[in-house]
């Protein structure tokens, strides 16, 4: 009997790594926050606000259609948040001033999405097909020759430091996915802009900076496999039954803090059961995706999919 294909994204297996409770609430039964996390707001916005940047350039769009189209999305969500929207539009005038529309560059592909299968421990396809969602593929002339960059747009309260990104599988997992399906892509970049905006003015190379990664064949091949045994173990277990992770780091922000959603309902689960968490989640500004739309969002494959 064949098992049945799972589809599983660098923020899911992210998650499995965190905690296995938030891995099953979130992903396996589908609990979602009615509200999203300023960052995570904040960070979508400047997503869209690069789509539609690289995008332009990509077909050649005149400028003056690209700010406009920029404009539009910056005024619609100036109806949410109006803060928001601000905070955005300073960032996308600093992206401007630091890189301009990046000439150097040749854009390849925006927010491309693939599947590939996840090997497991014996370099045999399994049944765990990664889904890649790329900000951006470009390439760049380096001594005359052209070499391929997967690009991430990242944004946060501060710049990362250099160690962090080598502890990042996402770049990792995408580079792997992409040479195995024949892309010969030479590194990852990382290009981060700093969301705080303080009072006094603050310098453009402390807003922004962009960070090149390399991954040898043998570590590409580790970081894969290694998020296929996550997976594997993540869903070996019932639903229910992973265990917490709590994390109360007294001088950082801790997961649970930082990272999570479901701390609330969490803990009213580990101190009154089950069935008082579920009533908390419920009740606490949560909604249960149904089926259709879990499925959708996690990129659900037909099992007979060709191979």
């Amino acid at each position: 009997m064949k098992s049945t294909p799972i589809v599983v994204s660098y923020s899911e297996i992210d998650a499995m790594r965190q905690c296995g409770h938030k891995h099953d609430l979130a992903f396996r039964l589908g609990w979602t926050s009615r509200t999203t996390a300023p960052a995570l707001s904040k960070g979508k916005l400047y997503h869209d606000v690069m789509e539609i940047h690289y995008k332009a350039i990509m077909v050649g769009a005149p400028e003056s259609e690209r700010l406009r189209a920029i404009a539009e999305t910056l005024l619609d969500a100036e109806e949410r948040n109006a803060e928001e929207a601000q905070l955005v539009a300073w960032m996308y005038d600093g992206h401007l001033e630091k890189w301009g529309t990046d000439d150097q560059w040749e854009i390849l592909a925006v927010e491309d999405q693939s599947l590939m299968r996840l090997p497991d421990r014996n370099g045999r396809a399994s049944r765990f097909y990664l889904r890649m969602r790329i900000d951006l593929l470009v390439s760049e002339s380096v001594g005359g020759r052209p070499k391929i960059y997967v690009v991430d747009h990242k944004t946060g309260q501060n710049l990362p430091h250099e160690k962090e990104l080598d502890l990042d599988d996402q770049f990792g997992l995408y580079t792997w996915g992409l040479r195995k399906k024949q892309v010969p892509v030479f590194g990852a970049i990382y290009s981060a802009a700093r969301t705080q905006r303080n009072v006094g003015e603050m310098d453009i190379d402390d807003r922004f900076r962009r960070y090149k990664v390399w991954r040898t064949d043998q570590e590409l091949e580790t970081i894969a496999r290694e998020a296929w045994e996550t997976s594997r173990t993540a869903y070996a277990r019932p639903v229910w039954q992973a265990p917490r992770s709590p994390d109360s780091h007294p001088i950082g922000p801790s997961r649970c803090k930082a990272k999570c959603p479901f701390t609330e309902p969490c803990l009213v689960g580990r101190k009154s059961g089950r069935f008082q968490e579920l009533t908390f989640l419920r009740s606490g500004g949560f909604e249960e995706l149904d089926e259709e739309t879990r499925l959708a969002q996690r990129g659900y494959i037909d099992p007979l999919m060709p191979k």
